[in-house]
Formats: C-alpha cells, sequence, structure tokens
C-alpha cells in the first residue's frame, strides 16, 4: 500500500515536470514564472487524480496473469492510453494534440518500467547478499 502512495505521488510529480518542459520547449513559458504557468492548482488535481485512476487499474490488471509478457505491457498501455484520452477530453488538455497527452503517459510508464527494474535489481541482490551470508554461516557452524 505504501509503495502505491509513492507510486502515485512519483508519476503525479513526474508528469507535472514533463509539463513543465513541453510548455518551455512550447515557448508558452517565460523562466520567471515558470511555476505559475505552468502548473495552475487545478490541474495538479486532476492529474493527481488521473494518477490514482490509472494504478487502481494497473493494480487489477496486474492480477491478470498471462504467459505472453509482452501482452500484459500492451494490455497495461492500452488502459492507460484510454485513461488519458477519455480525461483529456474531459479535462480540456492539449485539446488540438491529443497524441501529446498519449507521448506524455508512454513516456511516464516507460519511466515507471524503468524504475521498478532498476528497484527490483536492488532487491535482488539484496537477497543474494543474505542468502550468501546465511550459507556461510551455516558451513562455519557446522565445521
Amino acid at each position: 500500500m505504501k509503495q502505491t502512495i509513492a507510486n502515485i505521488f512519483t508519476t503525479t510529480c513526474v508528469v507535472q515536470l514533463v509539463l513543465i518542459c513541453i510548455s518551455i520547449i512550447d515557448g508558452r513559458l517565460a523562466m520567471d514564472n515558470l511555476v505559475e504557468a505552468a502548473i495552475p492548482y487545478f490541474q495538479f488535481f486532476q492529474i493527481f487524480g488521473i494518477n490514482i485512476v490509472i494504478n487502481a487499474g494497473l493494480f487489477f490488471i496486474g492480477k491478470l496473469e498471462s504467459k505472453f509478457v509482452i501482452l500484459e505491457y500492451l494490455l497495461d498501455v492500452f488502459f492507460i492510453s484510454i485513461i488519458l484520452l477519455v480525461s483529456s477530453i474531459i479535462f480540456d488538455f492539449f485539446p488540438y494534440r491529443r497524441w501529446l497527452v498519449l507521448l506524455i503517459g508512454l513516456i511516464v510508464y516507460i519511466f515507471g518500467l524503468l524504475t521498478d527494474m532498476v528497484r527490483t535489481n536492488k532487491y535482488a541482490k539484496e537477497m543474494n547478499e543474505l542468502i550468501q551470508k546465511r550459507n556461510r554461516i551455516r558451513a562455519h557452524s557446522a565445521s
């Protein structure tokens, strides 16, 4: 549960950073009024709510298991795309460039996958070290 809440806040922040970068590239922002112009307060809460819906949906999609891993990832991307398209219509995000909303979603999803891979690798190394330590202790106590 703590990890899910952390994921929601992390993805909200990453989306906000990507939106700021897009606004700077688009030329809609000057550096002097960056935060006020890029992130209206209501938009932050809209993105936060969308991330709650996406993470809840991904949790339930994760319960479905397939022998094809690529199918699971495609289902995740499809679900995220549908949620982003519907929410972009409801909240009027980039009304003439819906593809940009999908691109932001894909960037954040890939960022999340890479973060999970690094975290999983770290946990695997820690577990292997603990197993080796336990084996050394058993071998030392047996002799």
